[in-house]
């Protein structure tokens, strides 16, 4: 018996018409998916789908409705959004099943009044349209439960709205509203979103909206909640992001169901101790506010309250609290957590404690995080924390700790150590037969800690930036390794590594005598190596084959054109990498372009790079430095992180230099600026061929003898460290910032989810077929004169900045700058990881030498 089809999906397929293959089945289909083709019309036959109950044709060429569509009668759901139609044609009526209508990002600026007739509909979604006002018409649509009319342009309340009391769920965020009169009227709305409109305060009229469970009012410029907030008794959520918040009501405790309250970036200077009152208040989010001391808890509540001025809290005695975060305040001491019922996690990063106070913390906690403190030492006396998976002692300035301590921390799973004095590890280290992450780098190891060996759960090793010459030769014993990071040693032989065969990302970057034996290619697990900063005392005794089946091989070689012995090479920190579509084996740069050649004189600088994997699941940013490029003092510094997938990131890293020496080479009279923005534009053409599925941001810098060059898209970020300031390099291209929501706006862009077009957080990027439209790939070119006062240029992904300021990064390269480029590079990124990073994290800095 022939099985019928009746759904039918063919997205990305590049179809220009409806293949033969998809007509055949007219007389069967109900589903039909083919969104992101390149279809512009359909056939008048299309209208024999009569079956049809579902179409989806979004993100394809359509400047004016399908009138094929008009037939299927059957049609119920519609969804043409991403299109380039200018109006919906009054015969729409046709389609008299329809209950769920999606024209999201098209060209309409009015919808027609038969729209009114169409008492079906439960769901219209007009996203990024050119709306600023409804027919009157549409009052007769009561089933309507959905209405999305946000990235608009109404300046004022749609009114026939009022009459629509069965909606459920309104978006009207990024429009320009400044008023709410008449939306009083939908008495049943449980979502309301407003965010980014021109609210100067909440509107009156949202008091009466009883049933409302969710408010979000986001990004304007609110100073104030009225005490009619207790109007909103059902009210389970409520938002204020980057408003001028001064102060909570004491009116909220009559909202009985309120289970999340969120102000971020606000004027609030006072924890109102009256929030207690709230029964089923479950999460407190006050962050980036003037917060300077907390006189209680929340019973069964996590409470977040980083980047506030907090010098004190006190926890309320019997409390269940499940979070509490207090990272980035002024805390000189440990808050008293032992008289609470039970605590789970502790998060005091970046705080000004000096001492831990065992008898003050509650031995029921699971993560315990005192990373980026003042801690010198850690208590002689041992307090059993039997249900403690993880210890963060990292950036602290401790030089031993009590020998008996890991015998009260039995379970530990994570242990952060890294960046202290630590000259040895106590042998009590042996115990912990479930640890799983152990990191200790920089610290003062000369010798690798034996007693690690007994740790046979480990999958994660960390010895970064220490002195250990010698590996021992059993190291296999740890049979579970997965991620081992010996960067920045004396290490000189690593046949001890060629037998953990568990191995599966080995970093050995920068043990400048190292020797590394063909037998590496034994491991066969091995995906990602870094050998770089070993150059030249390194060989490469690889077969090609092996290289093929790593994700990421990571080296440091000479250009194969080679100058005058006594001047300096070009030499090339960079992954050699192997795409299915796109083989790159050592990049073969010429020696110099004419724009280069008169203006060279010897430059010298130093580069380091670090990068890890850090909490996701694969690594997808990718960097290449290349020293004396195209001419004896032009250096070149680019940073790749990708999103939704590694081929974009991949693909510049392996064809950027050449691009650009290529362009630069072809042209001689060109401007460097306009080099590096066709650059960009022919390795987003090149990107586009291959039609990857992802995309990356892009930060390259080109240091001359005279300037410095930026060129960037997307929320990698260069700064430049001076003396006694730092200068930020670019802009974040991201919804943050508000001239590029103007402009993406401008193309018919809109904002979903904090997220462009509902797809990604970048607002430029190389790649992203699907956001093209809107979503530049020309960067943002600036350059600035070099002074004598340049310390160092850094760039980082958008993980490193996530978690530490500019001015943070800035005062690390200061306070360090006798360390080598390679030394401050990792303490960069650790610092980023311990101090809770869940991105992947990369990392350059260049040293400028005097």
């Amino acid at each position: 018996m022939t099985q019928v089809t009746t759904n039918f999906v063919a997205k990305s397929k590049g179809y220009t018409c409806i293949p033969n293959e998809i007509m055949k089945l007219k007389h069967s289909l109900k589903s039909l998916d083919l969104s992101l083709n390149q279809i512009n019309s359909l056939e008048p036959s299309f209208s024999n789908f009569s079956l049809l109950t579902l179409l989806r044709l979004r993100g394809n060429k359509f400047n004016k409705f399908p009138d094929p569509i008009l037939d299927l009668q059957s049609l119920k759901c519609l969804d043409l959004s991403n299109n380039q139609i200018t109006y919906i044609p009054s015969n729409i009526i046709c389609l008299n099943n329809l209950s769920e209508l999606i024209m999201g990002q098209n060209n309409l600026t009015t919808l027609p009044k038969e729209i009114g007739i169409m008492t079906t509909l439960v769901n219209i979604t007009f996203p990024a349209n050119k709306l600023k006002e409804l027919p009157l018409e549409m009052s007769s649509l009561t089933k309507l439960t959905f209405v999305d009319l946000s990235n608009n342009n109404f300046n004022k309340f749609p009114q026939v709205l009022g009459k629509l009391s069965n909606i459920r769920t309104l978006w009207m965020f990024y429009n320009n509203l400044t008023k709410l009169k008449g939306i009083e009227g939908i008495k049943h709305l449980n979502q309301l979103k407003l965010l980014n409109n021109k609210f100067t305060q909440i509107p009156k009229e949202i008091f009466n909206l009883t049933e409302l469970c969710s408010l979000e009012l986001d990004n304007n410029l609110i100073r104030k909640i009225p005490r009619e907030i207790k109007e909103l008794k059902k009210l389970k959520e409520i938002a204020f992001t980057n408003c001028l918040i001064q102060k909570i009501p004491e009116e909220i405790i009559a909202l009985s169901n309120l289970q999340e309250i969120i102000i971020v970036r606000s004027r609030v200077n006072e924890f109102p101790k009256f929030l207690r009152k709230i029964p089923k208040i479950s999460n407190l989010i006050i962050t980036d506010s003037l917060i300077t001391e907390v006189n209680c808890t929340l019973n069964n509540c996590c409470i977040i309250l980083e980047n506030n001025k907090l010098t004190e809290i006190k926890c309320t005695p019997n409390d269940n609290v499940f979070i509490l975060n207090l990272c980035n305040n002024y805390l000189k001491k440990i808050p008293n957590t032992r008289n609470l019922q039970t605590i789970n996690e502790l998060y005091l990063t970046n705080n000004f404690i000096q001492q831990i106070e065992q008898s003050e913390l509650h031995s029921d906690i699971k993560i315990l995080t005192l990373a980026s403190n003042k801690l010198i030492s850690f208590p002689e006396k041992g307090i059993s924390y039997n249900k403690l998976k993880e210890l963060n002692l990292s950036n602290n300035k401790i030089s031993q700790l009590p020998n008996n301590l890991f015998l009260f921390l039995p379970y530990l799973k994570i242990l952060k150590l890294g960046i202290n004095q630590l000259t040895t590890i106590p042998n009590s280290i042996s115990i912990l037969n479930q640890l799983e992450e152990l990191n200790l780098s920089h610290n003062k190891l000369t010798e690798f800690p034996l007693d690690i060996l007994k740790l046979t759960s480990l999958t994660n090793l960390y010895l970064t930036n220490n002195y250990i010459c010698d590996l021992p030769k059993n190291l296999s014993q740890l049979n579970n390794l997965q991620i081992v990071d010996f960067s920045n040693n004396n290490i000189n032989s690593i046949f001890p590594i060629i037998k953990c065969t568990t191995i599966k990302s080995l970093s050995l970057a920068f043990n400048k005598n190292l020797h590394i034996p063909s037998e590496l290619t034994l491991m066969k697990q091995l995906k990602n190596i870094n050998f770089i900063g070993t150059l030249p005392e390194i060989k490469y005794p690889f077969n090609i084959n092996f290289i093929k089946q790593l994700n990421i091989f990571e080296i440091s070689y000479f250009n194969t054109e080679k100058r005058d012995r006594n001047k300096p090479q070009t030499i090339i920190h960079t992954p050699l990498l192997f795409l299915k579509s796109a083989y790159c084996n050592q990049l073969k740069l010429p020696l110099s372009s004419p724009q280069f050649e008169e203006n060279s004189f010897e430059c010298p600088i130093e580069i380091g790079t670090s990068n890890m994997c850090g909490k996701r699941d694969s690594m997808q940013d990718t960097s290449v430095i290349i020293t004396n490029f195209l001419g004896i003092g032009f250096h070149l510094l680019s940073l790749f992180d990708g999103h939704n997938g590694i081929n974009s990131s991949c693909f510049c890293a392996s064809q950027f230099p050449n691009c650009f020496a290529n362009i630069l080479s072809k042209n001689p009279h060109q401007s460097i600026e306009d080099a590096l923005i066709y650059s960009f534009k022919e390795i987003n053409q090149k990107i586009n061929e291959y039609k990857f599925n992802d995309g990356t941001a892009a930060n390259v810098v080109l240091i001359t003898p005279q300037k410095y060059f930026i060129a960037n898209v997307g929320d990698s970020r260069s700064i430049l460290v001076k003396k006694d300031s730092i200068i930020i390099l670019n802009e974040d291209h991201t919804i943050n910032n508000p001239d590029e929501i103007q402009r993406i706006r401008k193309l018919n862009g809109f904002i979903d989810h904090s997220k462009v077009n509902g797809e990604i957080v970048l607002t430029r990027t190389l790649g992203d077929i699907q956001c093209s439209s809107v979503c530049t790939y020309i960067p943002q070119i600036t350059s600035y004169e070099r002074e004598i006062d340049d310390i160092c240029i850094v760039l980082c992904c958008d993980g490193v900045f996530d978690v530490l300021s500019n001015e943070l990064v800035g005062e690390i390269c200061r306070k360090k700058s006798n360390e080598s480029a390679w030394v401050l590079s990792s303490l960069i990124r650790d610092i980023a990881y311990n101090n809770g990073c869940k991105d992947n994290i990369s990392c350059i800095v260049c040293k400028l030498m005097s």
